[in-house]
């Protein structure tokens, strides 16, 4: 399960389904960091094994390659599944000398030992673009019988965690705010920060909400440049939230009223959470993640351009007169 922290927690229903049918199980999971952050409180899993893939210095790279190939033989594994689909993964599949292997290639099935398939029909899958619905076909190769699909991933946070970020709130004495995160992992998928300080200040106006400005790591500047270039200059109230760990973050959005997010990891942990989601897709088609309950909005104005699978691409350029009437949809949702 290498990967961003969204494609890690898209794969964790897949833990959660194995582990449910095969409750004596043990599952070993191989990450890289950030995965462990996601999947450490998670009961599934029996030990999570972190591979630094970085390569920056290529003799630790291949060095760690080597120390992870070695941990797998030690386990002495009697499956062994690919549900990250790249070049080293897939190598590292089938360098595992385990009898038993499947995995993914282009978003195709793959199996070793002439494992016997079942045929899963597409009208199983809620949404059959969903990447989660696209690996639960995995799952036919391991006697799983499909009822009830569920795209939600799995994500936890202690309970000594819940108190103290309860508290880290309390400390800000106000009670009228939700949180926003101007983050993500591709800059192709954020609205011009002017834009998105334009839905706060409506918010603000509109509403008398306070914004919760996530500090996203490695995108630092976009807290900083919200508060000093837009929300100090207009009198905009506010609150910078302090750079937070995945389960802190966990916990934040437990004792939050909603979440303005973009198409990034915190919109996956925000759908685990349950917390409701007013999302804006500059990019990458909602189809491919939207969950299947919840109150969640996706804003989302679709171009000529196609992705892999045939479905439109977005747009950073949107109409803010539609996407303030997008908010005013899920405000009524939630009152």
């Amino acid at each position: 399960m290498y990967g961003l922290l969204g494609d890690v927690l898209m794969r964790t229903p897949i833990l959660n389904e194995i582990k449910k049918n095969y409750p004596n199980s043990e599952i070993f999971v191989f990450v890289d960091p950030i995965g462990k952050q996601v999947l450490k409180l998670n009961p599934n899993v029996t030990e999570v094994i972190v591979t630094d893939r970085t390569k920056k210095n290529r003799l630790k790279y291949i060095f760690n390659k080597i120390k992870t190939q070695l941990k797998i033989y030690s386990l002495n594994l009697d499956l062994f599944i690919d549900l990250y689909g790249s070049g080293s993964a897939i190598k590292m599949v089938k360098l595992s000398g385990v009898k038993y292997r499947l995995g993914f290639s282009n978003w195709k099935v793959w199996s070793t030992n002439n494992i016997q398939i079942q045929e899963i029909n597409d009208n199983v899958f809620e949404n059959p673009f969903h990447y989660t619905n696209r690996l639960y076909k995995i799952l036919s190769f391991l006697d799983i019988q499909f009822k009830q699909l569920d795209t939600k991933p799995f994500i936890y946070s202690q309970e000594s965690t819940d108190k103290s970020i309860q508290e880290y709130l309390r400390s800000f004495q106000k009670d009228n705010t939700y949180i926003i995160s101007l983050g993500s992992g591709g800059l192709e998928k954020l609205l011009e920060l002017e834009r998105v300080y334009e839905l706060i200040q409506f918010i603000y106006d509109e509403y008398q909400l306070i914004p919760s400005i996530v500090l996203n790591p490695g995108q630092e500047f976009l807290q900083e440049e919200m508060i000093k270039n837009y929300l100090e200059p207009n009198n905009i109230d506010y609150i910078r939230l302090k750079s937070l760990n995945i389960e802190e973050v966990v916990s934040l959005m437990k004792w939050s009223k909603f979440i303005i997010v973009p198409d990034t990891g915190l919109y996956h942990i925000a759908v685990s959470v349950g917390i409701p989601i007013f999302s804006v897709f500059a990019f990458s088609n909602p189809e491919l993640v939207k969950p299947s309950s919840g109150i969640t909005q996706i804003y989302f104005e679709p171009t000529n351009n196609k992705d892999p699978f045939g479905l439109p691409l977005g747009t950073n350029k949107v109409l803010m007169s539609e996407l303030k009437d997008s908010f005013k949809s899920f405000y009524t949702q939630l009152k």
